[in-house]
């Protein structure tokens, strides 16, 4: 585990809102033997808050078989403590992003081209569907962001979820916010963020219910962030059939 030759994986934590830090490597406990690398995937892990894995923190890795990349959630089921991975998805993974549902399943959302791919769980990550093409949200193969806009199961809000990543199934340009109303299952409400050359995002709901879009301007000459208002323009979605 101290190869400086190998990836490794680490937990960080504070006790004193970030003045110091202690590290922990964790590598040996979630890394299997045929693995060739791993890296964990930018952007936020999620802790679930519903079902019988309540509780559980899951974060995205990207591993490397053989030559291809797989998608892997490692997760913790006693506050960080210990890890472990559960099922892989792939081939064909890459800086994927993982979202917790209203009725408990999970969403893989992985960067592809010409549009991202999705996979679905039912058990908390311990298992998941193939991947599927998702043509309603194009993309260059570059790294985008999902997150709930985080409410109760019993808020009308329950099944808004928040996508954000450069539009375009080519170029690296045009990042864009996309708002679903219906869990994933479509994605009707679009806001353009910046339609120039741009790279990496992450979105997060603020204190205040605004958005906050965090993203690479430009080809790779700074790093902005984009205040968006409280997207009321979802509330007047029309209800959306499961596809």
């Amino acid at each position: 585990e101290n190869d400086p030759d190998i990836h490794q994986a680490d937990v960080s934590w504070s006790d004193d809102d970030g003045l110091t830090w202690t590290h922990r490597r964790i590598t040996r406990a979630i890394k299997k033997p045929d693995w060739v690398s791993l890296f964990a995937s930018s952007g936020q892990g999620i802790q679930l808050r519903r079902g019988p894995h309540a509780g559980r923190l899951i974060q995205q890795y990207a591993v490397r078989i053989d030559t291809s990349f797989y998608a892997a959630s490692v997760m913790s089921d006693d506050h960080g403590a210990t890890w472990r991975v559960g099922g892989l998805v792939g081939p064909g993974a890459d800086e994927n992003k993982v979202v917790e549902l209203s009725d408990g399943r999970l969403m893989l959302n992985s960067r592809a081209t010409p549009h991202r791919k999705v996979a679905f769980s039912t058990d908390g990550g311990e298992t998941w569907t193939g991947w599927r093409d998702e043509p309603q949200l194009q993309d260059p193969a570059n790294n985008g962001a999902i997150t709930r806009y985080d409410e109760s199961a019993r808020s009308a809000t329950a099944r808004w979820l928040l996508f954000s990543n450069t539009d375009d199934p080519r170029e690296r340009r045009n990042v864009t916010v996309k708002m679903s109303c219906d869990d994933g299952a479509t994605w009707p409400f679009k806001t353009v963020v910046d339609s120039g050359p741009s790279a990496y995002s992450t979105i997060a709901r603020l204190p205040d219910g605004a958005l906050g879009v965090l993203y690479e301007q430009g080809p790779y000459k700074r790093i902005v962030f984009v205040h968006l208002p409280m997207p009321t323009f979802c509330a007047s979605a029309r209800p959306h059939s499961r596809r």
